[in-house]
């Protein structure tokens, strides 16, 4: 007993010097610090588990999300080249959100448009010669593949699609275009030049010299491009014309013609 004292004395004068508690007191603090030291215990016990409990459902929210991303890929309906991405790591999407952007560019379409006046003789599968200006010295064959049938409110052009083969990728999406589309091959046919025509009102008329006099010879114009126009009607080949000055000539005129 004297020795249990002695060790509670010297216990309690520890107790007294850190913690402030009086001797009279040590007793009933010595009854309540083992109760408490269990319930820490527990305590700790429980927080292991939690811990253990959250690590097991990260785990597993871990294997979905790899799961989920072994199965989240893109399946491009065609060989091309990605022009842009649009979705970065990590981000969230939704059904309907645009992935990527993918071009096949071995083969490609040039957008034209067709003034009103030219379009006589278009149609779908009319050749057409491309050259663009970011690749010089060379040209492509195309195909006009489709044109619409309504024209342009903002410019009055009727708006057209030519395709052409790009298989070394030399083409590049954007660049500009020059296109010569064929319309019509006429074969055998009478031309003149545009500037030999006169026009009065709706008709058209080509100055012929005959006995060194002008004859005013109404014409019937067909297609025609920046220089040259098909006569359909009014002169035949061998006549003579005035090419420059017309203007300045009327029915009657008399004309020395220089050979």
């Amino acid at each position: 007993i004297v020795q249990g004292y002695n060790l509670h004395q010297s216990r309690s004068f520890q107790l007294l010097q850190k913690w402030g508690i009086p001797v009279c007191n040590f007793g009933e603090f010595a009854l309540q610090l083992r109760p408490i030291s269990v319930c820490n215990k527990h305590a700790s016990h429980l927080q292991a588990d939690q811990a253990h409990l959250d690590w097991l459902n990260s785990k597993g929210a871990l294997l979905d999300a790899e799961e989920i991303m072994e199965e989240a890929f893109c399946i491009s309906p065609f060989d091309g080249t990605v022009l842009a991405i649009n979705i970065r790591e990590f981000e969230k999407l939704i059904p309907g959100d645009e992935t990527f952007v993918i071009e096949d560019q071995s083969r490609m379409r040039i957008t034209i448009g067709i003034p009103e006046g030219e379009m006589s003789g278009i149609s779908e599968g009319n050749p057409a010669d491309v050259t663009f200006s970011s690749c010089p010295g060379r040209s492509w064959e195309g195909t006009l593949l489709s044109y619409s049938r309504e024209s342009s409110d903002q410019n009055l052009t009727y708006k057209a699609e030519i395709e052409v083969d790009n298989p070394d990728g030399a083409i590049m999406s954007g660049t500009t275009a020059r296109v010569k589309l064929l319309r019509n091959i006429y074969e055998e046919k009478l031309v003149i030049p545009v500037e030999t025509i006169r026009i009065l009102g709706n008709k058209s008329y080509a100055m012929a010299v005959e006995d060194n006099t002008i004859v005013s010879r109404e014409i019937t114009a067909g297609p025609s491009d920046s220089r040259n126009v098909i006569i359909l009607s009014g002169l035949k080949e061998g006549d003579r014309i005035v090419k420059e000055g017309i203007h300045l000539v009327n029915n009657g005129s008399s004309v020395k013609v220089m050979d």
